[in-house]
């Protein structure tokens, strides 16, 4: 299965807070995949620390929990647990691959879609104030919010996802690290699974990331794609990373 990853750091005045981790031959399993990608905050702690620690942390949980979701859920509250004493935070989205079929969990806006030959399947949700159940829960939990800003207060610090790994300061305002779960069966329709960071979901919707990976079939070719698009076309000044994988 052919892959290509891009990790670029913005023309911004502080250190890359992106990062990855893929890893073709998950477990020594053969055909497991696993691949994530940590869009870090106040820091690249918490996004380098996932990037260190997920995927033995998931192949740890996946022998010990009745199911996959649980294994991710289990994997995201424990390393965010460990974070308790760091101001840094991170969103994050990973992808478990295994019999033809994708498992993935998120929390925060690092996004996963799947291009299909005549249409663009979303499989994460977006944790953010625009979504209104997560609007009602933070208000549920007394976080501050003010009209038409997209950031969750506590005091006068702002976080913009609702739920990230890390962030201890604000899981008392309902920022949780739990993710949401869920499963996608590969099919003959699907081309290319596509993780990225709000890098690249910030400048373009999934229709035209879509639009530009079916003008190639090679990952690599992809990847630069939209790497050039967001920095050349869109003046992008964030972190980028972006896995590409080929599902054909």
């Amino acid at each position: 299965m052919k892959s290509a990853v891009v990790i670029e750091q913005g023309k911004r005045n502080y250190h890359m807070e992106d990062t990855c981790f893929l890893d073709l031959n998950f477990g020594k399993q053969g055909r497991w995949i696993v691949g994530g990608v940590y869009n870090g905050h106040r820091g690249e702690i918490a996004a380098q620390h996932l990037a260190k620690s997920f995927h033995g942390r998931f192949f740890y949980f996946l022998y010990r929990f009745p199911s996959i979701a649980d294994a991710f859920t289990n994997s995201y509250e424990s390393i965010s647990e460990e974070l308790n004493h760091q101001d840094s935070g991170s969103c994050a989205a990973n992808f478990f691959i295994k019999n033809k079929k994708i498992h993935f969990a998120n929390v925060g806006d690092v996004e996963i879609i799947i291009v299909q030959k005549d249409t663009v399947c979303q499989l994460t949700t977006n944790h953010r104030l625009s979504n209104t159940k997560e609007r009602d829960r933070i208000k549920e939990m007394g976080g501050e919010i003010h009209d038409n800003d997209p950031y969750v207060y506590r005091g006068a610090n702002g976080l913009m996802p609702t739920r990230t790994i890390g962030d201890p300061c604000f899981k008392e305002v309902g920022i949780i690290a739990r993710p949401t779960t869920g499963s996608h069966k590969i099919s003959k329709n699907d081309l290319f699974l596509i993780t990225a960071s709000d890098g690249l979901f910030d400048k373009l919707n999934k229709n035209e990331v879509a639009e530009i990976a079916r003008k190639f079939k090679d990952p690599e070719k992809i990847a630069k794609a939209l790497k050039e698009e967001v920095f050349n076309n869109h003046s992008a000044k964030d972190d980028l990373t972006i896995i590409v994988l080929s599902l054909n």
